[in-house]
């Protein structure tokens, strides 16, 4: 699913890189606060993952990035893996980022490259 994801321009990381990206843009006091969510057996977000790759199979199907028979194989073992009450699901991690925009003319703003029209000539922004 991740190589489906990234071929058809889905960034699965896009949360760990949110606050660099806040700060790039000027933001200061980035705060961040990760959320994981981990349901139980027999909650319905626990084969979501399944779900969605049912949802899908046509389209990884025809991208051939596997093939029919390692995909049904694959599905059920992890819905095998899913079904084990001994297994703890991350069902996803989120990030929650945020920061203040700072008050024109403060010193936070005159130090700010984005905000002053500066750049950083490694691209970075660190």
């Amino acid at each position: 699913m991740i190589a489906f994801a990234t071929k058809n321009g889905n960034d699965l990381h896009i949360g760990r890189r949110l606050p660099r990206m806040l700060r790039e843009a000027g933001l200061t006091d980035v705060r961040v606060k990760p959320l994981i969510h981990v349901p139980p057996l027999g909650h319905a977000r626990r084969m979501l993952l399944l779900d969605l790759v049912e949802n899908l199979r046509e389209r990884v199907l025809s991208q051939k990035l596997i093939g029919e028979a390692e995909l049904d194989e694959s599905m059920a073992s992890v819905r095998h893996h899913l079904e084990d009450p001994q297994t703890l699901e991350i069902f996803s991690l989120y990030f929650q980022a945020w920061g203040r925009k700072p008050v024109s003319g403060s010193q936070e703003a005159r130090s700010c490259p984005r905000c002053t029209g500066a750049t950083n000539s490694s691209g970075t922004g660190d």
